[in-house]
């Protein structure tokens, strides 16, 4: 029996235009897992919220600030997700929403005066049926996965081993590759990085921690992508490959596929 018009129409806007899992860990070395992540679905299914957040900072702290990030992002999500109809909207709502996300941070900071201040790194992603825009500060990566091209990742690296590699510096350097100087919370004021994107139907997208990507590859990560028929399937296989390669960090990834229809 064919649907009628009506009918068709709520069958599409009720099927979801993004299948998403996400994952975390603390790894094999780590007694606490200062990462956390979050997935918010919109209520019509044709909008989804993806954040990645490594928390930094002495004495376990770091747990503090992703978990702030990620609960205050979410809920902001959920306040003003039917207002985020274009990317503008959603660039504003990012930029607003990770001032005030910075801010609480630091405050916690200067009343409580750590020697060592919490932050946390942030790479967050509002999906939208015709665009998907992100934000970032630190080194937790997005990686898009295009039909019929190579893996590429769509964000940059706030850290001093990107800079490095920027200018051609080698040799010995006292700051560690993983040190960042870029962070939520860590300073009063930081400029977030905000870019835009096209929908692509069929695309798929990893966000991740650093703890995750530096156990792989751009090729295993794409090979991932490409077999993999539900994003669960592509989450388990990088979670056991950064535990299999050792461990050493927490572990966050957050994988999104694109639906293949028209927006």
């Amino acid at each position: 029996m064919r649907l009628s018009e009506k009918e068709e129409t709520q069958k599409a806007v009720s099927r979801p235009l993004f299948l998403a899992a996400g994952e975390t860990g603390p790894g094999l070395l780590r007694r606490k897992n200062e990462d956390s992540f979050c997935l918010v679905r919109s209520r019509c299914g044709r909008k989804l919220f993806a954040v990645v957040a490594d928390g930094i900072g002495g004495n376990g702290r770091g747990e503090i600030a992703s978990f702030i990030c990620c609960s205050q992002l979410a809920g902001a999500f959920l306040d003003e997700e039917t207002r985020l109809d274009t990317a503008e909207a959603a660039a504003d709502f990012l930029g607003r929403t990770l001032k005030s996300v910075n801010r609480h941070i630091w405050q916690r900071n200067y009343i409580g005066r750590y020697r060592r201040p919490m932050g946390t790194t942030v790479n967050c992603c509002v999906f939208l049926p015709d665009g998907l825009v992100m934000a970032n500060a630190g080194d937790s990566r997005l990686y898009e996965c295009r039909p019929g091209a190579d893996v590429r990742i769509i964000s940059s690296d706030h850290s001093f081993e990107n800079i490095r590699c920027t200018l051609g510096i080698g040799g010995h350097c006292v700051v560690p590759d993983n040190a960042i100087y870029r962070a939520a919370g860590v300073r009063r004021n930081i400029e977030f990085e905000l870019a835009a994107f096209p929908r692509v139907p069929g695309a798929k997208y990893l966000l991740c921690s650093d703890g995750m990507y530096r156990t792989l590859t751009c090729d295993r990560i794409q090979a991932a992508l490409r077999r993999a028929e539900t994003p669960r399937s592509a989450l388990n296989e990088f979670m056991r490959a950064s535990l299999i390669g050792g461990g050493a960090d927490n572990i966050t990834g957050i994988v999104v596929f694109v639906s293949g229809e028209k927006s």
